[in-house]
């Protein structure tokens, strides 16, 4: 039996690809930020370098690098880094100014959560070589954990969380973007994580309405289609 055990845990194993390798760094830099929710600055971080995984991922899983376990790992992954660590981080870290607020907030956090794991789940069923179907979950976890970061109004919170709830499930193509793209968005996300607090958190801003130009050219892409 134990002989047994040994070589089951060697095949699993081996099923794994490098994309995956990814897949787990970003479910290790979610639990890391869910770990050191109290420190915001260090949590948003680390769920920016999940960001930055989950796009190595996607680029290795597109050039034909991932295994046979890769949409089932990402879907775990994803939702404790895009999912559960921003809300959490949200609660360690918000001051509600009434205890109605707190009920409201609680709420809007639960649809998040299961938006974005019927989001995933779904992806394998519904997925598409030219674009993604409902707004992904990096992108809905990183706007999210910017607002955190700029320490943001409770009351602009909740509408971004509802409105990012209904844009995962929504029927809405958002671009899969290339290597010059994903690189833009990297070189971003770095800056953010470097230049901390730099001159009222200039850079954190400009990813911000990158993501929201990004989900206007998606909607731009459906009406056109």
């Amino acid at each position: 039996l134990k002989q047994g055990l040994i070589q089951l845990q060697r095949s699993m194993v081996k099923l794994l690809s490098l994309a995956d390798l990814f897949t787990i760094i970003n479910l290790v830099f979610g639990f890391l930020a869910i770990i050191v929710a109290s420190n915001m600055r260090l949590a948003v971080s680390l769920v920016l370098l999940a960001v930055l995984s989950d796009g190595l991922d996607g680029i290795l899983a597109r050039r034909g690098r991932n295994g046979v376990l890769g949409e089932y790992m990402d879907v775990g992954a994803d939702l404790v880094s895009f999912c559960i660590a921003p809300n959490i981080i949200l609660y360690n870290n918000i001051v509600f100014p009434r205890f109605y607020v707190e009920i409201v907030v609680l709420i809007c956090s639960v649809v998040f959560v299961v938006s974005g794991f019927i989001r995933l789940t779904s992806f394998p069923v519904m997925k598409n070589q030219g674009f993604f179907l409902g707004l992904p979950t990096p992108a809905a976890g990183l706007i999210l954990s910017l607002l955190i970061f700029v320490k943001a109004s409770v009351f602009y919170i909740i509408p971004v969380l509802i409105l990012s709830s209904l844009l995962m499930l929504v029927n809405v193509r958002f671009p899969k973007m290339d290597v010059k793209t994903s690189l833009f968005a990297a070189v971003l996300i770095i800056l953010v994580i470097v230049f901390d607090g730099f001159w009222y958190n200039l850079m954190a801003f400009i990813l911000l309405v990158s993501l929201t130009v990004y989900i206007l050219w998606g909607f731009v892409l459906t009406f056109k289609k």
